[in-house]
């Protein structure tokens, strides 16, 4: 599990909620490994990747989680789901930005990261 989904939860756990699990919105999600994390934390997870290759590994984890998929390329995306992490009207609580050369599933690849902690003000 990576640093950033624990992260989250332990921030989203300043915001408790007593009318239902609370939602985040993890965009750029990959295979889903934070979104694994905050779903098995009690989260509703909503998920938006372009990358076709995802969508077999995020359908799995969406049949055995509260993870909802989107594939869809995020210039394109219009609007979000509400959420408790990462909804409109945000407060940044950490922000970091990550460019090295990689591998995707379709191989080599340039990622220009943001990862972003946000939750309502």
């Amino acid at each position: 599990m990576r640093p950033l989904a624990r992260r989250a939860a332990e921030l989203a756990a300043e915001c408790s909620r007593t009318d239902g699990p609370a939602t985040a919105v993890e965009l750029g999600c990959g295979i889903g490994v934070e979104a694994r994390f905050l779903a098995e934390s009690g989260f509703t997870v909503h998920t938006v990747d372009r990358d076709a290759s995802v969508e077999r590994p995020m359908a799995a984890l969406s049949a055995q989680l509260p993870i909802h998929h989107t594939s869809v390329d995020l210039a394109q995306l219009r609007e979000l789901p509400p959420a408790d992490l990462l909804p409109y009207g945000l407060e940044i609580l950490e922000l970091t930005e990550e460019e090295r050369d990689g591998h995707s599933f379709e191989g080599p690849k340039h990622w220009h990261t943001f990862r972003v902690i946000a939750r309502r003000p």
